[in-house]
């Protein structure tokens, strides 16, 4: 049996040895077994009355108090702590004006992954829970040996690194025997090497690779004229080389001609291979530029994040040993929180990377194609820091979830919440991901889309702020056709088509390079679709713009939500952009495809709500001057239902015949369907002119 801890370590001098955990006895508090806690049960209480139940000798409690005391001096007893009193291991949010988390973490792995069950009589059953203590420091020996074990373990178990593509760069840099040089390769070469990922920032005198040095830089790259970030990571490759054999290092601003439009069109589009073939990828991502380096460390930092507790309790094991356990305060896994992981051009380099080691602030986190782990063991970190695409990773359809167009719309949704410097990177920042999946999907990439999906990726919408239009991008850079014609807002979505009611006539797409996915000059689209004529009249009510869509041979007008409800779809539904530019324009809606589907509709005093069998019909919205030709500047859905075929419950199938006869029969059914029949009648005759009308072909640029 083995052996129980002592239930007054408080007044002893060494703590118990067994695999167990127990108050650190520098605490100077004594446990009483038998003492019973008023807080059991609770999931919020005031510091107060964890105080007075730590002087009273409940375990739960001092670690609680003594944790907020070191870590949240300025807190009140009025306060509370909103925490599990009765799982040792719950994490701690503790409510002051500025709220702190707080977790219990060990230093060491054997620590955190001893079988403990017993803490002073009740049973551990959150052991998982114990985080780990980091090292606050990432360029300590410490941090560099997790990190290779985590590359070691990656080599071992997964598949990561498939040996079936291992082309190479053109040029590296190599970083052997004291000195960085520019290397040029043979296409038949192979070896390890890593990339760097990294923030350039806005500094003119960053070091760049031109024409001009380029000789000089294939001798040697002077060191002192190496940014931080740079020389962070050239260390760190050579402490990888003797332990993992990587002798090469690959840096966009060093291995491509800066100056050279030519250079960069070839090399950009290889960068799905140079990110897929690295032996890892490096991230500087805690640094805003080039300047602020890879390493990261809290020592003489004021930043609050990095606090933690002298020893609140300890880990005894088996084996003699003991392990303190301290409380701390969380790290921000966020990635809203890392400057790096807001670049455009950066998402393409991680979702392209087989494996990517992080520098963050003050710990270093892992990221395979099967396994992500940090420093501090956060169980919180694949919720806050996705990585995007991940499970679309690569080559081994076995146990790697194959891409389809579904994960495109994904992909991108994430992808233009990020920043570009240029907005003419667009297409280029995410070329390696097209190149990837067009080589899987077997398909034509078309302007961000696909050229078998075309139809349904034309029905694409923002989400605009509040009283803002979405407006064209400037430089141009995509047919208005494209999601990328426009500037980003907060989210991009679609709607959704299962039935397409147009076609692709003819499609005229070119890109300023060889690249099919690189920069594009221009692009065309003909449609052979079911057109109608309308008139745009823009108002505007409370300092919002409204916008009115009028069919001009009926005699209704649907109106359009403001832009501040554009996410929302409704029965007529709308999203302009670049109206400004027209001076009341000619217009035209065409007919994109249908939806059919069902729909909540809730009523006052009525319960549960009407489920009604409906169908949307999605409809671009054209506009010209007279002089640019066609041009998207709106989507549009039009809503009807069956009157016929309306039922109670949020599922027809959820309740029986006789109940839904039961309560049709106390309503005035009659009214009801009035009410939708307003809205509905207006939906049908709009449907019957294009039922009526004649296909036409329509060009859009």
């Amino acid at each position: 049996m083995s052996e129980q801890p002592d239930t007054n370590l408080g007044s002893h001098s060494e703590p118990a040895i067994a695999p167990s955990v127990t108050i650190h006895p520098d605490r100077g508090y004594e446990v009483k077994e038998h003492y019973k806690c008023p807080l059991e049960g609770l999931d919020i209480f005031t510091i107060a009355g964890a105080e007075h139940s730590a002087l009273e000798g409940c375990p739960f409690c001092i670690v609680r108090y003594t944790a907020v005391k070191e870590l949240c001096p300025h807190s009140t007893g009025t306060e509370c702590i909103a925490a599990d009193h009765d799982s040792l291991f719950s994490p701690m949010t503790i409510l002051m004006e500025k709220r702190e988390n707080i977790v219990l973490a060990c230093a060491d792995d054997k620590g955190m992954n001893t079988p403990c069950w017993d803490f002073y009589g009740p049973r551990i059953w959150e052991k998982d829970r114990l985080q780990r203590l980091p090292q606050y420091d990432t360029s300590s020996e410490r941090c560099f040996e997790r990190a290779v074990g985590w590359l070691e373990e990656c080599d071992r178990e997964h598949n990561c690194t498939s040996t079936k593509e291992r082309g190479v760069p053109c040029r590296v840099l190599d970083v052997r025997n004291g000195r960085v040089r520019l290397l040029g390769v043979q296409g038949d070469e192979h070896f390890n090497y890593a990339c760097l990922s990294h923030c350039w920032g806005s500094s003119e005198d960053m070091l760049r690779m031109t024409s001009i040095n380029k000789s000089a830089f294939e001798t040697e790259i002077p060191w002192h004229l190496l940014p931080q970030t740079f020389r962070d990571a050239i260390q760190f490759v050579r402490r990888l080389d003797q332990r993992l054999n990587v002798p090469f290092l690959w840096i966009d601003a060093l291995c491509i001609a800066q100056d050279s439009e030519v250079d960069w069109q070839r090399e950009s589009a290889n960068m799905a291979s140079i990110y897929r073939n690295a032996y890892v990828t490096l991230a500087a991502t805690a640094s805003r530029d080039a300047s602020g380096g890879c390493f990261k460390s809290s020592l003489g930092s004021d930043t609050a994040q990095f606090e933690f507790s002298a020893p609140l309790a300890v880990v005894g094991t088996s084996d003699n040993t003991v392990h303190p356990i301290r409380a701390r305060k969380t790290l921000d896994h966020r990635t809203a929180s890392f400057p790096l992981l807001q670049r455009g051009w950066v998402f393409q380099e991680r979702v392209l990377s087989p494996r990517m080691l992080h520098f963050a602030a003050g710990e270093l986190i892992w990221e395979c194609s099967v396994h992500s782990d940090c420093e501090c063991a956060s169980p919180e970190l694949r919720r806050q820091f996705k990585p995007p695409g991940k499970s679309i990773y690569l080559d081994d359809a076995d146990h790697y979830w194959s891409p389809d167009r579904h994960l495109w719309r994904e992909l991108i949704t994430d992808y233009t919440k990020l920043s570009l410097t240029y907005p003419r990177d667009a297409f280029p920042a995410l070329s390696g991901i097209a190149k990837m999946i067009a080589s899987r999907l077997n398909d034509e990439y078309i302007a961000g889309s696909w050229k078998t999906n075309l139809i349904s990726d034309l029905a694409w919408y923002f989400t605009a702020e509040a009283g803002k239009l979405c407006e064209p991008a400037k430089p141009w850079r995509a047919p208005s056709w494209s999601w990328a014609s426009v500037k980003w807002r907060t989210h991009l979505d679609f709607l959704h088509i299962s039935r397409e009611l147009a076609s692709v006539e003819e499609l005229s797409c070119h890109t300023a390079g060889l690249d099919p996915t690189g920069e594009m000059t221009d692009g065309a689209l003909t449609l052979r679709a079911k057109v109608l004529p309308v008139r745009i009249e823009a108002t505007a009510e409370y300092g919002m713009p409204e916008n009115t869509i009028r069919v001009v041979s009926t005699d209704f007008t649907i109106r359009g939500s403001p832009p501040r409800y554009t996410h929302r779809i409704t029965d007529m539904w709308t999203c302009f952009y670049g109206l400004a530019e027209f001076n009341n324009p000619d217009a035209m809606l065409v007919q994109l495809g249908s939806l059919p589907h069902k729909r909540e509709v809730n009523f006052y005093g009525v319960y549960p709500p009407l489920c009604l069998a409906q169908e949307s019909r999605t409809f671009l919205l054209l506009g010209t001057n007279g002089v640019a030709g066609w041009r998207r500047i709106g989507l549009m859905s039009i809503t009807t239902y069956n009157p016929h075929l309306a039922l109670y419950g949020i599922d027809g199938d959820s309740v029986s015949i006789e109940w839904q006869q039961q309560k049709l029969a106390q309503l005035k059914w009659d009214e009801i369907v009035d009410m939708l029949e307003v809205g509905a009648k207006r939906s049908r005759a709009i449907f019957r002119l294009f039922d009526e009308a004649e296909a036409q072909s329509i060009t859009v640029t």
